[in-house]
């Protein structure tokens, strides 16, 4: 996948003290642990159907070649579907780099598997585009409309490219990383840690392991310990201080790495292991201490600092203050390039972001846009101006699926053919977990008349610098409402608030950890996180930021101390879930969220289950979490896919507090007003006695 698509390259230059070592490795003999290779190293195109529409459309697809590649079958495989409407000559074209290499027809039949060969200029070093070019057509005679529902063809999720690029040993460099240790379908990398890691060596491993699961198109990277791995299918990473290590196998592989870290430094390189015809590359990031690897692991998640990386082997005494990114939300940010729509491709895809800014501070958020569109567009203040053969244009930006309208054929250009446009949006439609997505659609590039001959391509062209625009409140009365898991990760994942995950003392599967780190991450980045185990916490630590404990009451003495202060309660130190409206024999796994007990400017949220299992949640769970737009303080997991809430019982409980104070008033209002009839009448009795008096 292009790495121009997950990376925010940050420019600028500054100096890393390391030394580099480009000495070639000679390659290692690995024992004990099998390596099984597979022939088939598949990786897939697409997670969703991608679908075309008559009578042109065409869809990009990118794979980049970072080495010279050894002799091999590589190709890349469509599975496609299509309407059974489609006559000759209905066609799919695939072009490598702007190549036609191969056209098949679509013409009786609905389904096909479509091989293309990769030879030559198209395994050349550099980035590649594979474009799939669909011409259908429905109804064979002259003018007849093609363009109808029924004119289509669908590229499936099973369609993939056969092309795995680090095989090759030779002239090994650390400027392979990432792309060496994403692994495939039929190889996964094991990101290997002692038996009984550290703290410090664990965070590493999680960290490094969520880096590549982020650049991985599917995920293949697990964290295994070194006693649990029975063999090996793909490249692997070793994380962990050199003593710690107890596996024999894996204390042969590194005394046969002959290299030592030194004091307060980390070291890391690329050791190349042979087994039976079979080859694989292990990277080693190891050190002394397990908190040096901890404190510079940066170095291989942090993209300004994997440019700079190249040799063999580095080591690694001190890291530079890393320079400040720009917070501007740019089209860039979501992973987009300047985008061309046209008649053939006049819908991009859907593209994610996670805001830096709760919604609740922001007032009257916009998105700017900075554009060219085609001179064959013309010119009108409205569509009456416009003559019988002009087409009004429309683009159509959807943010968070809610459509915005721009009236292309309204916008004057500058001197350089330049176009702006800011375009206003309610801040409602902003999600409570800062998701936001964005796709853009044109209408009325296409010449819709099938009389009408023209090889006219009407076009716009967005630019990726254009960007949101997030003015910020100048009160902030709202901000100290209370947050609930519609706004999960948020605060967890913020980038400016330190994070502590408690663990239990008891083991917990790394898989966990894994899916919890994936979750926190936003923008592919990760909060400032300390990973702790429950007798290593102190209140001090708590009070310092948000805090996550993994497991129950029972197993951290910290929470004891504060049982009384949790909104789910305990009896005998087992949470009381039926008090919250939940059938407790049915809960597998359930977690709460509420203000820090040690600290109310932070947030605290706790993970447990009640099933006899190892694990704590549930990746679904989770998922299901982040994604939940039910403001609740209090969620359970029943089975597969079965999710609840209080969110309900919190509304109810907000209704109550709510017609108190209403029936309150009413009450006084109709005592006052009692109290002033009667004085009324006692004045007026008064007077009429004092009239008779006189009278």
């Amino acid at each position: 996948m292009n790495r121009a698509l997950h990376w925010i390259i940050l420019l600028g230059s500054f100096f890393i003290f390391f030394s580099i070592h480009i000495n070639e490795t000679q390659a290692v003999e690995l024992q004990g642990i099998p390596i099984e290779l597979s022939g088939e190293t598949k990786a897939a195109l697409t997670d969703t159907p991608i679908e075309l529409f008559g009578p042109t459309a065409e869809t990009n697809f990118y794979y980049n070649i970072y080495s010279k590649l050894e002799e091999r079958d590589y190709y890349v495989q469509f599975e496609v579907s299509n309407s059974e409407l489609l006559i000759e000559p209905s066609t799919l074209t695939i072009k490598i780099d702007g190549e036609p290499v191969q056209s098949v027809s679509l013409a009786g039949t609905t389904s096909q598997t479509i091989k293309v060969n990769l030879n030559h200029a198209a395994l050349e070093e550099g980035t590649h585009t594979i474009t799939v070019v669909f011409s259908g057509n429905i109804a064979a005679g002259v003018c007849l409309p093609q363009n109808t529902t029924g004119n289509w063809v669908k590229i499936l999720p099973s369609s993939f490219i056969n092309l795995y690029p680090y095989n090759n040993q030779h002239g090994l460099s650390l400027k392979d990383y990432p792309e060496r240790y994403l692994g495939s379908e039929s190889q996964e990398v094991l990101v290997i840690i002692p038996t009984k890691p550290s703290t410090e060596t664990l965070q590493s491993a999680l960290m490094v392991a969520n880096y590549l699961s982020g650049l991985s198109s599917q995920d293949h990277i697990s964290i295994v310990n070194e006693d649990e791995v029975e063999k090996i299918t793909g490249n692997m990473v070793v994380v962990g201080g050199v003593e710690e290590f107890q596996a024999g196998w894996m204390r042969e592989l590194l005394q046969a790495n002959g290299k030592e870290p030194v004091e307060h430094s980390l070291y890391i390189s690329q050791l190349p292991l042979t087994q039976n015809n079979h080859a694989i590359t292990a990277l080693l990031i190891l050190a002394k201490q397990p908190e040096e690897i901890l404190n510079k692991i940066s170095i291989l998640t942090n993209d300004y600092y994997i440019e700079q990386l190249s040799g063999e082997s580095i080591e690694i005494e001190q890291l530079p203050e890393m320079i400040e990114e720009n917070d501007e939300i740019t089209l860039s940010s979501f992973g987009l390039d300047d985008l061309l729509l046209d008649s053939n491709d006049s819908k991009s895809q859907t593209y994610f972001y996670y805001l830096p800014v709760d919604k609740k501070s922001v007032s009257q958020p916009s998105l700017e846009l900075k554009l060219k569109k085609t001179q064959s567009i013309k010119n009108a203040k409205s569509a009456e101006e416009l003559s019988i053969s002009d087409t009004q244009v429309e683009l159509i930006v959807y943010i968070n699926d809610i459509p915005h309208s721009i009236d292309i054929n309204s916008l004057k250009e500058d001197k350089e053919g330049n176009i702006t446009v800011r375009l206003p949006f309610d801040k409602n439609i902003l999600n409570d977990n800062r998701l936001i997505s964005i796709q853009f659609e044109a209408t009325g590039l296409r010449v819709e008349n099938p009389c009408a001959a023209t090889d006219q391509n009407r076009w716009i062209y967005l630019f990726a610098d254009s960007a949101f625009h997030f003015p910020m409140k100048s009160s902030n009365q709202d901000m100290d409402a209370e947050l609930f898991f519609n706004s999960f990760p948020v605060p967890f994942s913020d980038k400016n608030k330190d994070l502590l995950i408690v663990l239990p003392d008891e083991e917990i599967p790394n898989k966990d950890l894994q899916n919890l780190f994936s979750v926190l991450t936003l923008n592919g980045k990760l909060p400032s996180i300390r990973l702790l185990s429950s007798s290593e916490v102190t209140e001090d630590l708590l009070n310092q930021g948000n805090v996550i404990f993994i497991g129950s009451v029972s197993q951290h003495d910290v929470l004891k101390k504060v049982v009384d202060r949790l909104i789910v309660n305990y009896e005998n130190l087992k949470p009381q879930l039926s008090r919250a409206g939940f059938i407790e024999e049915s809960v597998e796994y359930y977690s709460f969220m509420q203000k820090n007990p040690w600290n109310d400017d932070h947030y605290m949220a706790v993970f447990d289950h009640l099933k006899d299992t190892d694990h704590y949640f549930s990746l679904d769970f989770l998922q299901f979490l982040s994604g939940s737009n039910n403001a609740a303080s209090i969620a359970v997991q029943t089975g597969p896919g079965s999710y609840f809430t209080n969110a309900q019982l919190l509304k109810n409980e907000a209704g109550q507090q709510t017609e108190e104070p209403a029936q309150s008033n009413e009450r006084i209002i109709w005592i006052s007003s009692f109290i002033a009839l009667t004085v009324i009448l006692v004045i007026l009795i008064l007077f009429y006695l004092k009239k008779r008096k006189y009278s």
